[in-house]
């Protein structure tokens, strides 16, 4: 039986409906307190096609919430400038006798080939194999 209110009847209600309302909340606390036994908390979530499915303990579906559909557009990103690496190329008469440490350049012994070098404080030495210059 639904609750009557008398706001609502706008006239007194009469014993039968006021034990009616009685009854009526003291059922929903019944049913109330019966699922707390079963429903303590959420045991698991399982995901079921685009839902998903909170579990309590005995295996109740206690909630079942629609997941959003994925966009079928592709997300862009803007480009990424690979890094930049200024080298500076020297050949046997342009090499400075000494510069700032840790300096790197491509150094042209000979035509057609050459070898990235760095000064280490002192000297010029071979970046493959650490050996000074000869």
């Amino acid at each position: 039986m639904p609750i009557i209110l008398r706001k609502t009847k706008n006239a007194p209600l009469t014993i039968d409906e006021l034990d009616g309302n009685f009854e009526d909340v003291d059922k929903r606390i019944n049913d109330l307190n019966a699922n707390l036994n079963k429903v303590i908390g959420v045991a698991s979530v399982e995901r079921h096609g685009n839902s998903l499915w909170f579990l309590s303990k005995t295996g109740d579906v206690i909630a079942d919430v629609a997941l959003p559909e994925m966009a079928a557009r592709p997300i862009e990103q803007p480009p990424i400038a690979p890094p930049f690496i200024k080298l500076t190329i020297y050949d046997r008469k342009s090499l400075p006798a000494q510069c700032e440490i840790g300096q790197i350049c491509l150094f042209m012994d000979k035509p057609g080939s050459g070898s990235i070098i760095f000064y280490d404080g002192a000297q010029w030495c071979n970046a493959a194999n650490n050996q000074p210059l000869k």
